[in-house]
């Protein structure tokens, strides 16, 4: 489950129910973003988004090629 489409990432996890959590580290142009992905029930359904501290109301990564690292947190469950 990873989707880009333009410059936003989005996720539909397809992983074996005995992952509770994994880091991603995906790259965007010249720009990291290290992606932590949790997960807390039994659903593959992603319930939260949170980059660089703020809750991203369309549980998408909105991707910039600012140069900067970014650090994201994707619950699932």
């Amino acid at each position: 489950g990873l989707r880009l489409k333009v410059d936003r990432l989005y996720f539909e996890p397809c992983l074996p129910e005995d992952w509770s959590s994994w880091t991603l580290h995906y790259r965007y142009r010249e720009t990291f973003y290290h992606i932590t992905f949790e997960r807390s029930g039994p659903s593959d359904q992603v319930t939260s988004v949170v980059v660089d501290g703020a809750e991203q109301e369309e549980k998408t990564i909105r991707l910039v090629d600012d140069r900067v690292d970014h650090s994201a947190d994707v619950k699932i469950g």
